[in-house]
């Protein structure tokens, strides 16, 4: 646990040592440069999420969690990776309707995204970069951690809310709680990121495609509008989910050694 934790605290140290030497060295351009001496508003945002998504990964790398075992990388059967992928989607799914249903909670990164959005640079960043960073971080390094120490089913739950708590955002945690919890029973039954990074980049390129295709849309019923569609969606989403877990959970099924001390 202890580990797990200190692999994220990292994270958020390096996300915060190159926001502030990135955000110094913008400042000090614009001053010197630009004609009104302040810095143009998201001037900063996609190179901080460059710096940091780069340094992190070096990070991992010397850690040795970037290494190729031969199953980290591999997308094993067919079938093993159509359903991994089929129940993210019904995951990503089940997941926006359950968080639909709450209360609606503050967005304290709406800004920052729209900044990243205003350019290819930063729509790579978070559709592609990362989500592969977070998958090596919160799957292979955080998850194989907790797989080492902890019960299964207990390992993979304070790697689902560990990873909602990551995010901060308040709009964010419940949504990345339960596709966190989904994502790490996944790595632990596949023992393989690719699935896991294909739903996390499926995840994150819906979200970039609602805020610029449709930025009046606030929630799916807005959206779909016709009542039946609505609420027929998120019932096939959970049965394509409830099929990949049992698919994937049967005996037989790819599963990693896990080593437990307790």
């Amino acid at each position: 646990m202890k580990k797990a934790i200190l692999l994220i605290v990292a994270y958020l140290l390096v996300q915060l040592l190159c926001g502030v030497l990135i955000g110094a060295g913008v400042n000090l351009y614009a001053k010197l440069f630009a004609p009104t001496g302040a810095a143009p508003l998201g001037m900063a945002s996609v190179p901080i999420m460059l710096c940091s998504l780069a340094a992190m990964l070096l990070v991992l790398w010397k850690l040795g969690y970037l290494k190729n075992d031969g199953r980290a990388y591999a997308t094993g059967s067919p079938g093993q990776l159509a359903w991994g992928i089929m129940g993210g989607m019904g995951a990503i799914v089940a997941s926006t309707y359950i968080v639909e249903l709450l209360p609606p909670l503050p967005d304290l990164m709406e800004s920052s995204f729209d900044e990243l959005q205003g350019s290819w640079v930063g729509i790579g960043c978070i559709c592609l970069l990362g989500p592969f960073l977070e998958e090596v971080l919160f799957r292979r390094a955080v998850t194989g951690e907790l797989l080492r120490h902890y019960r299964p089913w207990v390992a993979i739950g304070l790697s689902g809310v560990l990873f909602g708590l990551f995010h901060i955002n308040p709009a964010q945690i419940t949504g990345a709680v339960l596709m966190g919890v989904f994502l790490a029973w996944l790595y632990y039954r596949t023992d393989s990121l690719v699935a896991c990074t294909a739903t996390h980049i499926v995840n994150n390129s819906l979200s970039v495609w609602l805020s610029t295709a449709h930025p009046e849309v606030e929630t799916m019923r807005d959206l779909i509008g016709n009542p039946a569609l609505y609420w027929a969606l998120p019932v096939a989403g959970l049965a394509v989910m409830g099929g990949a877990v049992w698919q994937l959970g049967r005996k037989g099924a790819a599963q990693p050694e896990v080593k437990t001390n307790n």
